[in-house]
């Protein structure tokens, strides 16, 4: 009973015993504050840097033409590995635009971009088909579109269509540009904000680089430039990829990027290039979503397997894992780093204790003295100084948790009130691609983070505890 007493007794009336309290508290709230955002924000990064990759990118590898893609897909879905897929094709284009030039003035620059081919409705049924099965990160492209002219298809544009009339529109090439590519090139009229609805219907100047032959069949190369009506803005947060990447419908990418035909003998203008059905329309590469995401890189050399086996071969395959592995390497180090910091912060907070606790017992000598005189024994000392160790740690951990939640919830309207009174943003958009500071309560790191310092609150009480209870008790009665 009396060692009961003198714990509470001995924790409530030392003001050392408080502070400690608050260190405690203090380091356990920094450390979910700091893991809850770097979770958050890996969290985030994660799904940003995945995009709209695949699990499985398949790609032509070989020297022979690969099958036209409705054979493929046949193929691929009697493959037990392969729950949906889907196809894209990919052109480089170049976007001119005016230039200030330090030395030579203003002047023409161009901006290279990756232009990637999809089908609409294909890739619908691609995330239907992956939610269907519960697949992780399906989102995709339709997940990533902010505006559309018409938004069962992003790929067609109703003003377009009143201008030109359905001959004109045909022959009118859309395409969905990101709002980063927009906003960093695109001008708008005064009073504009920026947003996505505002860039809709207006036109952006591409050119690509077209094969063709000469008259006497040596290859040659043409450019073609057109000015391509923005349809659809989307916006996948990877600012550096989006900044290069837009989308078209394949067929009409192909359309204006297919090879061009030779000029006829005699000289004059080369004919146009017949339209391609669609079954016919190339691929760079088919993204596919496998049955288990965990076994993703087992899946993608059992497909390769899987084509190889049925006739087609000299394919390729890529895990977005494969497209991404530095940055997730990069983001896994620092996940490690962090927390070999919180583990010293938590080091830190023992010895907190450790060094109340040794001059808790110091004080306190003359009156372990008399309990040991009086017939306690020696562990029953011991135990006064750990549970007043426990005590401060138990309070410090529960208190921590309830501060670090706190100050979580409060960092995103912290930041706006610190950014609309000072115009100083802690987490500019431009820098980390984010809008707002991202944070994910872990509940298992955080009963590990509370655990440890407990765990370390026990530890740290234990030298304090031992010195105590081997005292002589003459000495310690002796003791002034």
């Amino acid at each position: 009973m009396y060692r009961r007493f003198l714990s509470v007794r001995y924790f409530r009336t030392r003001l050392v015993n408080w502070l400690s309290v608050v260190g405690v508290m203090v380091g356990v709230a920094v450390m979910i504050v700091v893991w809850s955002v770097f979770t958050g924000f890996a969290t985030e990064t994660k799904r940003v840097i995945r995009g709209t990759l695949a699990d499985v990118e398949l790609s032509p590898a070989g020297p022979d033409d690969p099958p036209d893609y409705p054979e493929l897909e046949r193929l691929l879905q009697r493959s037990p590995d392969v729950a949906a897929c889907v196809p894209r094709l990919t052109a480089y284009v170049v976007h001119p635009y005016e230039s200030m030039r330090r030395i030579a003035g203003t002047g023409t620059a161009y901006h290279l971009m990756t232009g990637v081919g999809v089908d609409w409705r294909r890739e619908q049924r691609f995330v239907e088909d992956g939610r269907r099965r519960g697949l992780r990160d399906v989102s995709g492209l339709i997940g990533l579109v902010k505006a559309a002219e018409d938004p069962n298809d992003p790929f067609s544009s109703p003003s377009s269509l009143a201008r030109w009339g359905p001959d004109g529109d045909a022959e009118t090439l859309k395409g969905m540009f990101s709002l980063t590519f927009l906003r960093r090139f695109i001008g708008l009229p005064p009073g504009a904000k920026g947003e996505a609805q505002e860039f809709l219907a207006r036109k952006v100047p591409l050119t690509i680089v077209r094969e063709t032959t000469d008259a006497e069949g040596n290859p040659d190369y043409k450019i073609s430039t057109k000015d391509v009506v923005i349809s659809a803005v989307y916006d996948s947060k990877e600012r550096d990829v989006d900044v290069g990447r837009v989308y078209f419908d394949r067929a009409a990418l192909w359309k204006f990027s297919a090879p061009l035909p030779p000029p006829p003998p005699g000289g004059g203008r080369a004919p146009k290039p017949p339209d391609t059905p669609p079954e016919k329309v190339p691929y760079a590469e088919v993204a596919i979503s496998v049955p288990d995401y965990q076994r993703v890189e087992t899946s993608k050399a059992a497909i390769v397997q899987w084509c190889a086996d049925h006739g087609v071969a000299g394919m390729s395959g890529a895990s977005w894992q494969d497209q991404r592995g530095s940055i997730l390497m990069a983001v896994n180090n620092e996940k490690m780093l962090l927390a070999i910091v919180i583990a010293f912060i938590g080091l830190l907070a023992g010895f907190t204790i450790l060094a109340t606790l040794t001059l808790t017992v110091i004080e306190k000598t003359r009156d372990i003295g008399v309990l040991l005189a009086l017939g306690a024994t020696a562990r029953g000392v011991m135990t006064v100084f750990l549970l007043s160790g426990v005590l401060i740690g138990l309070l410090g951990g529960l208190l921590g948790v309830l501060l670090g939640i706190g100050l979580t919830r409060a960092l995103n309207p912290f930041r706006d009130w610190l950014r609309e009174t000072t115009k100083i943003d802690l987490f500019p958009p431009d820098v980390y691609g984010f809008e707002e500071i991202p944070y994910l309560f872990d509940v298992p790191a955080m009963m590990w983070i509370t655990g440890g310092c407990m765990a370390v609150a026990f530890l740290a009480s234990l030298l304090p505890s031992l010195r105590a209870a081997r005292l002589d008790p003459v000495v310690a009665l002796r003791h002034e």
